[in-house]
């Protein structure tokens, strides 16, 4: 009962925001796909997953819940809206979106080129197929040449980004032939999405959502005006195409494990899993974020949060493993360079690496539940911010670091560590991103946005 008191109250404040205007679905969407997760990990995940609910302590798990809630849901949501609300309402209907032929082209011969190359190292080292955590595939990463285990990594860390800014180029390439745009989108986002589908539900949806909704907030027409709202047959069949790539991922992940290879079944929506999943693992479970808090809650009693030692491997490894991969490789094949892994070695009994968690738990190892309120006006400012680059650009790099600063925490089940730390690894990506400048903010002056020529045009960036 308090769980659902919990969750409602979680929702009722983002249909309140809705209501009075603080959120709007278009303007916001990429927020919101953030939000949605953070409500399904905290209080939906967990209070279906009765079943695996009480290994822990439930009073601890509704503490956890409710603090949660109190210390960074409602800040999180109070500090966007607020953040957001400084848009300036007329700035947007007076700018349109130019792209740069050459630089645009050249990201595009880059991403593609990445892509084929992804492709060719995973495929020669049989990871294409292999799960992210999964212990053969650490080992093969760790046998890869520098710049084998460069290409793949890059394009594993920086794909999200990619497939966001490539949808937002093409959708305002006001160029009659606009072949190589779609086709370059087309290539990332198909490479992208296989191995999302051979590894995880959440970014397999993702991926699909992503670029439609930054496209849909960014895009402008010749005359500045904003692209009208998409039918709702539309929304429906993008809802289904996530559902049915969620779907795809369940099967790919479980069947590919039994016969070792990609099979028509995989594609089947209605295909059920029943006897070929862990029986003593409820569904719900992958969702629940706050079981691995209750857990290290029951441990903290006896000793003290970690105050940052969690992410001291994590750190060690993200600088040194530019250098010298040899010295980082212990840490990487034994997970260690993993928080959640350190806290479930000093804080628990648990056994095996992939235990479902989320955003809040490193910090909540690390710093206990005070650590969240920071954390949730910062993502709340940050992300508020970012929406209003792409809602309101005052240049084109703002628009890319917006894109990139929202594929940072596309998934909520993410550490924390892959925010704080984890950027500095796709640098060698976002830097040329930022120096070719693919986008250019063109202010329209009154005459120009009344008139078919537009010739009265200020370039911003």
């Amino acid at each position: 009962m308090i769980f659902f008191l919990l969750l409602s109250t979680s929702i009722g404040a983002l249909l309140l925001a809705l209501h009075w205007g603080y959120i709007q679905p278009r303007r916001d969407g990429l927020f919101l796909l953030f939000f949605v997760q953070v409500v399904a990990y905290l209080h939906v995940g967990p209070m279906f997953d009765t079943l695996h609910a009480s290994s822990a302590n439930p009073s601890t798990y509704l503490v956890i819940s409710s603090l949660a809630l109190v210390l960074f849901e409602l800040p999180l949501l109070l500090a966007y809206a607020w953040t957001v609300g400084k848009i300036r309402k007329n700035s947007a209907t007076s700018t349109v979106l130019r792209t740069v032929s050459t630089a645009h082209d050249l990201l595009i011969l880059f991403s593609i080129g990445l892509t084929c190359a992804f492709c060719l190292v995973s495929l020669r080292t049989g990871t294409l197929f292999l799960w992210y955590g999964n212990q053969e595939n650490l080992r093969r990463l760790v046998l890869m040449s520098t710049t084998d285990f460069g290409a793949y990594r890059l394009f594993v860390l920086c794909g999200y980004f990619l497939v966001g800014l490539l949808a937002v180029i093409a959708m305002n390439d006001k160029r009659t032939n606009r072949w190589w745009v779609w086709s370059g989108f087309a290539t990332v986002t198909a490479v992208y999405l296989l191995r999302n589908v051979l590894n995880t539900r959440s970014l397999t949806v993702l991926t699909i959502a992503f670029p439609i909704a930054a496209a849909h907030i960014v895009y402008r027409s010749n005359d500045g005006s904003r692209k009208k709202k998409l039918p709702l047959w539309k929304w429906a069949f993008l809802c289904l195409l996530a559902i049915y790539g969620a779907k795809v991922a369940s099967n790919t992940r479980v069947l590919y494990g039994e016969i070792g290879h990609i099979s028509p079944i995989m594609f089947d929506p209605l295909f059920r899993l029943e006897g070929r999943t862990d029986p003593n693992i409820n569904a719900w479970f992958h969702l629940n974020g706050i079981d691995l808090m209750a857990h290290i809650a029951a441990g903290v009693e006896s000793s003290d949060y970690a105050w940052g030692r969690a992410w001291t491997a994590t750190a060690y490894v993200t600088i040194v493993q530019f250098f010298d991969r040899e010295a980082v490789e212990e840490l990487k094949t034994s997970f260690l360079a993993s928080p959640k892994r350190y806290l479930m070695l000093q804080y628990t009994s648990l056994a095996g690496v992939d235990y479902p968690s989320c955003m809040l738990t490193d910090i909540y190892g690390n710093f206990g539940p005070m650590g969240f309120l920071p954390v949730g006006l910062l993502f709340g400012y940050l992300l508020g911010k970012a929406t209003g680059s792409l809602w309101a650009p005052k240049s084109g790099r703002a628009i890319v670091l917006a894109l990139f600063a929202y594929s940072l925490v596309a998934q909520f089940e993410a550490e924390f560590s892959t925010i704080a730390i984890g950027w500095l690894r796709v640098l060698p990506v976002l830097m040329p991103v930022l120096l070719l400048n693919p986008l250019r903010v063109v202010r329209l002056s009154p005459s120009a946005i009344t008139s078919s020529g537009g010739a009265h045009v200020t370039v911003l960036s």
